[in-house]
Parts: structure tokens; sequence; C-alpha cells
């Protein structure tokens, strides 16, 4: 294997090994993989599943204990043979999540799942899919439904889908689905995540807090959800398939020698919806120009509908997927029973506001 050279760290590495892997699972790695064995472990933190990224939020901190044993980490494998540098993810999951909970912070729902999302991709991946994720050198399950772990290709060559680089993701998005359809007639539908019971129990929740106080925005929202769940409305027709469902730029990557290698990371929210809410969620925050320019080039690879026809259907995930997420914001507000006003992220609260006008 071609090893690793040049600065791999964007902070001091902390020598040593993170939590809950070995040496001796590290040193086997670096004999199969590098013919050597391992002299010296450092790594750095990547993401923290209790990291700045999600924000302050309430509604976790009684988990915090058990969310800071988790985590994702570069590690640099020293061998005599040179340095080798893999991705570890430490996936231990919370006990006792309400429903609600367990769905916002990992994307499906503990109990009904036979694994996380991210298991069943890693451990049941078809050709077509595997060209779009890290190399897989370790998927373990080390305790059923509650613990997972991963060694991973380090992505280091690659960077976020910003700016014009995005539209390399758009131009792959189709045959991303088409690859993840027939994943999921692998795993079964039966194990991919519905979210009509979770619509359900927010739409309450939100008729509830409408009814209790006297908070504007959560009144926007209401009026919003009964236009945006319209069962006559046309994307409810569309047909339905398993979708990465936290597709940001910051999940999906691009090398930086050839943009036309991509690769989709962080599989814990795939969920059963329309093809479009991902491609919402990837042109969230561009500009009106480069939306524009996505969208034609989407409808240029997806030709079994007009470019007018996906760019409607795209304003309508858009919508549902920020009323969806307004809704969780509100319900996690009034589970903390806090009395300020419902405040939302200026991103959901500014296309928010842009659906009501």
């Amino acid at each position: 294997m071609k090893t690793v050279v040049g600065r791999l760290w964007s902070s001091i590495p902390i020598r040593g090994m993170p939590n809950d892997v070995t040496f001796e699972a590290l040193d086997s790695l670096t004999r199969a993989h590098v013919g050597k064995p391992l002299q010296q472990v450092s790594y750095v933190g990547l993401l923290s599943l209790a990291g700045a990224d999600r924000g302050p939020n309430p509604t976790f901190e009684a988990f915090q204990p058990w969310l800071r044993r988790s985590g994702t980490y570069r590690l640099l494998l020293e061998t005599a043979g040179g340095d080798w540098s893999v991705v570890y993810k430490n996936d231990v999951r919370v006990p006792a999540m309400s429903v609600f909970q367990e769905y916002w912070y990992y994307g499906n729902l503990q109990g009904e799942l036979n694994a996380p999302t991210e298991y069943l991709i890693y451990s049941h991946c078809v050709n077509t899919l595997a060209k779009y994720l890290a190399k897989t050198y370790l998927c373990a399950e080390v305790v059923p439904g509650r613990h997972y772990q991963y060694l991973l290709e380090d992505l280091h060559d690659y960077r976020p889908a910003l700016g014009t680089r995005i539209l390399s993701v758009v131009a792959e998005l189709p045959a991303i689905h088409k690859a993840m359809r027939e994943w999921g007639r692998g795993v079964g539908s039966d194990r991919i995540f519905r979210n009509e019971t979770l619509k359900d129990s927010l739409r309450g929740d939100l008729e509830d807090y409408v009814r209790k106080t006297s908070d504007k925005l959560a009144l926007k929202v209401m009026k919003l959800w009964e236009r945006v769940y319209d069962p006559q409305r046309e994307w409810a027709k569309l047909t339905m398939q398993p979708l990465h469902g936290d597709l940001w730029p910051s999940n999906s990557l691009v090398q930086e020698r050839d943009p036309h290698r991509v690769k989709i990371v962080d599989w814990e929210s795939i969920l059963w919806g329309a093809p479009h809410t991902d491609l919402a969620t990837l042109l969230w925050d561009v500009k009106p120009s480069l939306e524009e320019e996505a969208l034609t080039l989407y409808s240029r690879h997806e030709k079994h509908l007009t470019l007018k026809e996906h760019t409607r259907l795209y304003r309508c995930c858009q919508e549902e997927y920020c009323v969806f997420t307004a809704a969780g914001y509100i319900k996690a507000h009034m589970e903390h029973g806090s009395k300020r006003p419902v405040k939302l992220p200026k991103r959901i609260h500014k296309r928010l506001e842009s659906f009501i006008v």
C-alpha cells in the first residue's frame, strides 16, 4: 500500500490511542496492509458526537458522559515501512433515549432497526455503492445495538463540496441514489427508517404547544405544516427510496486531484424519502446562480423529468425539510420546559421566512 507522507494534522496529535481501540488490533492492521509491525500510534479528533458542530442543545445534556466516549479520529500509524493514516470511528450509542431523541441524534429509531444504518452500509455494501464510500478495514458490532467500531480509509486528499465543487456531487447524485436503491433491496426496506410516525408525533406536539403558548414562530410553523404535509401535494406521489438523509457539503467530499471522484461520509441518518430531499440539503446554502446551475446539471443526469418538474419537487422537499427540522427544535424546546421564545438556527430560520413569504 502506498504510504501517506506530508503534513497530516490540523492540530497537534496525541500520542497513544483513543477510546476502545487496542494496539493489538492496529498492529494486525498494519501487518496486513503495510506488511510491517506497528511501532507508534498518534491521533487527533476529527469530529465528536458531542462536538460543537451540533451546537448547544439541552435535549442531550443528560447524555454527555456517553457521548464523550464516541467520536471520529485520524490515527497516524508509524511503522518501519513508513507512516500510514486511517480514520477510526467509535460509535457508542446512548441508552434510554426517547424516540425523538434517537432519531434526531442518530437518524434512526432504537429498537426498530436491527442496526444503525451506517453499520448496515459498511457491512452490507454493494459494488455500485462502494465507489462512493471510504474503504473499510474494520466494521464491527462490539455490543449488539449499542457499540460499533470502524476503521476507514483516510480521505485527507478530499475536500468538502463547497463552492463549485458541489457540482461534482450533484452530477453523481443520480448514480448514488441508484446504488442506494440496490443496497436497500439487499438489506430490506423494513430496516430503513420511515419518519411518518415521527411526523405524526411532531404535529401533535406542535398543535399542543401552539394551544398553550402565544409563540409566533411556532404558529407560523404550524400553518406551514398543514401545507407541506397535504397528502394531495405533488411531491408526495414521487417514488420513495433510501436516502443519505444528511447530505450537507461537509458530508460530501470531492478529491482535489480529480473532481470526478466523490466520497460520501456519515451514513447514520439514512431514511426512506424523495430523492430531491438529498439535493435540497446539499444545495441549502449555495448562491442562486450556482443553485440554478446545479438543478440544470441534475436534470441532465436524471432525464425522466423536465428541469421545471425537478425544480418544483426540489422546492417541495426543501420546504418539507425546513418545516420538519423547525418542528423538531420546537419539540426539544418543549421537552426542556423553556419559557423563552423558540429560537431556530439562522440557516433554518432564514429559509423558513422565505417559505412564509
